[in-house]
């Protein structure tokens, strides 16, 4: 929520992150806005490295335009300018971004409408009201901001009070109150069927797509289909020209077919991270059906064009060397991959990057994979027996990724120097993971028996994981989600709505709760069922979980089952338990398989940490490790109880 003070815009995450303050308040087009944000000292792994990433949309494209602005640091206050607000824009989106750490308000975000003196620019309340429709309103998953179908409307109002006659408003505003309930579907066409004739701007991508989608809900798609492609063909650059594309490519009906559509589409479209995803996709595809040849050689034909980059995606490149390490005919081959992997990645060419991406996200991410990339290639020359070697990668990895380095590449790192007799060097790695909380299995153990003191050695790594814990709750609260998915309305294949904190879950003995019934407890609700292998895997490990704090009566930990395929779910659960008897978690039956699809899940095993007031904090998804997942899931409900 946003409140003007003073001539400032003042927006506030509190105590965990920290607060934004824009000038002046109505920003202006082609004026400079200064913003100062005040951060936690503790919320960021590296401090002196802090930008502000500015989001700004116009009313004619659906993707925003990215900007950065580097903040500069005065004790806990960084400050920074940015020289102009860009001339198209309508509506800024804005989040604090510190290499791979974020602050985006717990997906709240900031935001601020550009003005034309004392009234917003056309689109302006248009495009802050599609921002609370949540995941794909933006069209960028990085800039997905949290759902509030309430305060969406409320902004549609405005937008249609200061602006009746914009278009994109009309058809929002119809769906939006469709799904509030408010509107009765038959409502909803005859409203679509009356806009759909109104005049329209062939030109303006916003209206075509706001024509496709009233057409598709129409069950018009070969006419939303028909619009989408004639749009596409007179603006082939365009975002919507794009999504064209990719739709045609996912179309495909054989490998082979997507292969020549996905080239068709790198060649089109060079900076879209979509190509690489595409292209990596089927090179997975084929190494799975044990092809190696075919994923060679998509590796292979992938286009280059002239100025773009000097090789395949290096991402593409990683993988394939990830995958064909192991097998030592072909270690020469992962050799020559990852090695022109980082050789594209030495020059930073920015022209690549997408629009929608900030200039500081997109050097991250180049860093990243450069980093990701040493550590393939480290792992790829220790196994060919060049150690030393191996150990300068490893380190430059660790050098480019510092604290974001992961517990496997220190992991690495440190078994290279063992091998290669630096066993004080090898330790000291070890002391580093241990003492940051990124540690893995074997880094621990290598350092638990290098001492033949084993009380000593003992004493030195609990000391060290208490070093860990600032670094552990700092990763912890820029994890959390803060999302009240229990507040969201829903709508049943009956035309009927619910909200997902009263949706009913079923006890074993028959008796039904809500998820509200179990505010003023901290919940971890585990998503099953018992043909899911890693869901069985899990089970072990959430019995362990349950026993550890079966005893704090304001922590509810219960076990999901879900996606049955049976007639009698509960009769089958009950036989699936009375097999396993040493399991006493508490089980509950998603009857209607309504909750699931409420939290969004897409497999399982997935586990949700709500906190007191019922918000959604973390989402875990598959099973990491019996000693891994009992630390981490401990660590957040601790977290979530205050202690």
């Amino acid at each position: 929520m946003m409140r003007t003070i003073a001539a400032a815009v003042l927006l506030t995450l509190g105590a965990i992150a920290g607060e934004l303050r824009v000038e002046p308040a109505r920003p202006q087009s082609g004026k400079p806005i200064e913003f100062s944000y005040v951060a936690d000292s503790e919320y960021f792994s590296e401090p002196d490295s802090v930008w502000l990433c500015i989001y700004a949309f116009d009313d004619s494209r659906f993707y925003p335009t990215a900007w950065d602005v580097r903040l500069e640091r005065k004790g806990t206050t960084y400050r920074g300018t940015f020289s102009a607000v860009p001339s198209d824009a309508v509506f800024l989106l804005f989040r604090i971004v510190s290499g791979r750490e974020y602050d985006d308000n717990r997906g709240r975000f900031w935001d601020a409408l550009v003005w034309n003196g004392s009234t917003p620019k056309t689109g302006a309340y248009f495009r802050q009201a599609i921002s609370y429709l949540g995941q794909g309103a933006s069209g960028i998953a990085s800039v997905a901001r949290r759902a509030d179908l309430d305060r969406a409307k409320e902004l549609l109002q405005r937008s249609l009070e200061s602006h009746p006659e914009h278009l994109p408003t009309k058809f929002a505003y119809a769906g939006v109150r469709f799904d509030r309930g408010e509107i009765t579907r038959s409502d909803l066409d005859e409203t679509l069927q009356r806009l759909l004739q109104l005049p329209w701007d062939s030109t303006n991508e916003m209206q075509v797509r706001s024509r496709s989608r009233a057409l598709r809900l129409l069950g018009r798609d070969s006419d939303a289909a028909e619009l989408e492609r004639r749009f596409a063909e007179r603006f082939p650059t365009s975002d919507l020209a794009e999504e064209v594309e990719r739709a045609y490519c996912a179309a495909a009906k054989t490998p082979e077919e997507f292969r020549d559509r996905i080239r068709r589409f790198a060649e089109r479209f060079p900076s879209s991270p979509s190509a690489a995803k595409m292209y990596t996709d089927l090179v997975a595809y084929y190494l799975q059906q044990g092809n190696g040849d075919a994923a060679i050689a998509t590796v292979n034909s992938y286009p280059v064009p002239p100025g773009v980059t000097s090789s395949p995606p290096p991402a593409l490149l990683n993988m394939l060397a990830v995958t064909i390490v192991r097998q030592d005919s072909l270690l020469k081959l992962a050799q020559q991959y990852i090695e022109w992997a980082v050789r594209a990645l030495e020059t930073e060419n920015l022209d690549a990057k997408p629009r929608y991406v900030a200039p500081c996200e997109y050097r991250w991410q180049l860093r990243e994979l450069r980093g990701i990339c040493h550590d393939t290639w480290g792992y790829v020359l220790y196994r060919m027996g060049r150690t030393e070697d191996a150990i300068e990668a490893f380190r430059q990895c660790e050098y480019l990724l510092g604290p974001f380095a992961s517990g496997d590449m220190l992991e690495h790192l440190s078994e290279a120097l063992m091998a290669a007799g630096r066993r004080e060097e090898s330790l000291a790695v070890a002391r580093r993971a241990i003492a940051s909380g990124r540690a893995i299995g074997p880094t621990v153990m290598r350092f638990l028996q290098s001492s033949a003191d084993t009380a000593a050695i003992r004493a030195e790594y609990e000391s060290l994981r208490k070093q860990a814990r600032p670094a552990k709750l700092r990763r912890l609260r820029q994890e959390m989600l803060a999302q009240p998915l229990l507040e969201m309305q829903f709508r049943r294949n009956d035309g009927s709505t619910f909200l997902l904190g009263d949706a009913v879950l079923t006890t074993l003995d028959g008796r039904q709760i809500s998820l509200r019934q179990l505010k003023g407890k901290v919940v971890v609700l585990d998503f099953w069922a018992t043909w899911c292998g890693p869901c069985r895997a899990s089970m072990p490990s959430m019995q362990k979980l349950y026993e550890k704090y079966r005893s704090t009566s304001d922590v509810e930990i219960l076990l999901v089952n879900c996606w049955e395929r049976v007639d009698d779910r509960a009769e089958h659960v009950r036989k699936f338990l009375a097999s396993n008897p040493s399991y006493t978690f508490p089980v509950v039956l998603d009857l209607r398989d309504e909750v699931v699809s409420g939290f969004g899940v897409t497999g399982i095993p997935t586990k949700f940490y709500l906190d007191r007031d019922g918000v959604v904090q973390f989402k875990e998804v598959g099973f990491p490790g019996a000693d891994v997942f009992i630390e981490e899931a401990s660590d957040r409900i601790d977290l979530l109880l205050g202690r």
